[in-house]
């Protein structure tokens, strides 16, 4: 009977239709440099539309360009022709982050570091004085892409937006703009139960920079039913292998038949220790950081998600310079 319940369950969850955008990520090839001591990773075309500095959270690197979902949230971006450049933050304490608490030419050294290697790819012809700039980043990334965008705008680079995936909005750059329509256009993204950056806080400041005549375009991802698309491609898992893992999640308790979380019902934001609460309820055979990351971009979570690269793609398309 048990048997039963668990196959009529996952029957259940492989006919609905999912709300998650999945995707097949393209294969990007990097060039791999050291430059001014910091290693760098970097696609970018003959003829760029744009560049992207991809920032990463804490603990990251400019590894995080590799990643599966961040790669996916790449994808519309790539497919225009726009270049992608990450490095790391100068900090590699425990945790690495980026310099959040102040912003500005001469004060933050990583935006120091970033703008001398805006100028080092101009000076060598990779990109043009005149190629729209762009920051993305996630986490503590997003707030160091708010940093780094507003004080680029400030040093004459053609900054044209910001992307920021679960980021706080730091007043050491906000200070930096004389009014709020200074501010170079911003795509948030943020989580219903993120557990690391309140996100209720973060959107009454986007929505006072709106309001005061900011370009602001707010979203705010749900908590949703875990699919066998959520799961394929991750980890390795094939169809069938994802068809596998949604019956051995509903089996350990993790999610309930309707494929929502059974796990951490009492939680209302899915912080450090929530999160290490699901990780140790995982069945051993998917103790795998990619399928926890897979769980909590579902569960609503803080973690990079491509679900919204279509909308970011419109937007940059959007406030770009005209050709």
């Amino acid at each position: 009977m048990r048997r039963l319940m668990i196959v009529l369950a996952a029957a259940v969850w492989l006919s609905a239709s999912a709300a998650y955008a999945t995707c097949a990520p393209p294969k990007v090839e990097y060039r791999e440099q050291q430059i001014n001591g910091r290693p760098v990773l970097s696609s970018i075309p003959v003829a760029q539309r744009g560049v992207v500095y991809l920032f990463h959270g804490s603990g990251g690197s400019e590894r995080f360009a590799q990643r599966r979902e961040t790669i996916c949230a790449l994808e519309p971006l790539l497919q225009r022709g726009y270049a992608v450049v990450a490095s790391q933050s100068g900090s590699r304490g425990d945790p690495a982050r980026w310099r959040v608490d102040t912003a500005g030419a001469g004060v933050n050294p990583d935006v120091d570091y970033m703008l001398g290697l805006h100028r080092l790819l101009v000076s060598r012809g990779d990109i043009a004085a005149s190629t729209p700039v762009y920051a993305m980043g996630m986490s503590n990334g997003a707030a160091f892409a708010t940093v780094f965008g507003i004080s680029a705008q400030a040093a004459g680079l053609p900054v044209v937006a910001i992307a920021n995936y679960m980021g706080n909005l730091p007043p050491s750059a906000l200070a930096l703009i004389p009014r709020p329509a200074d501010l170079p256009p911003l795509f948030l993204v943020q989580a219903e139960y993120d557990g690391l950056v309140n996100a209720q806080r973060v959107s009454v400041v986007a929505r006072r920079l709106q309001d005061a005549g900011a370009r602001v375009e707010i979203h705010t991802a749900r908590a949703r039913p875990i699919t066998a698309d959520d799961l394929l491609g991750v980890g390795g898992l094939d169809a069938e292998g994802a068809r596998r893992a949604l019956v051995s999640l509903h089996a350990a308790g993790v999610l309930d038949g309707a494929g929502r979380r059974a796990v951490l019902l009492d939680k209302a934001r899915l912080d450090r220790a929530a999160v290490a609460e699901l990780g140790a309820a995982m069945p051993p055979e998917l103790k795998d950081r990619e399928i926890l990351n897979a769980l909590l971009i579902g569960f609503g979570g803080h973690q990079m998600r491509s679900d919204y690269r279509e909308a970011q793609a419109a937007f940059f398309e959007a406030v770009r310079s005209p050709d």
